[in-house]
């Protein structure tokens, strides 16, 4: 539970490296997290975001 006068963080960035994000997307959702759908950017990186049970948007 969070202090009353508690404000959450602006521009904070978490990053997960996993092995498969679009299976990585499935488990989270599985267990209830609120998830985008994963994301290709071509010869980059595959992302999703998610977000906190607060409703902050956590990006990769």
């Amino acid at each position: 539970m969070t202090k009353p006068d508690w404000d959450p963080s602006t521009g904070t960035t978490l990053l997960l490296n996993v092995d498969d994000c679009h299976a990585a997307v499935e488990e989270l959702r599985r267990r209830g997290v609120d998830c985008e759908d994963a994301q290709l950017f071509p010869g980059f990186v595959t992302f999703a975001s998610f977000y906190d049970p607060f409703g902050n948007r956590r990006p990769p």
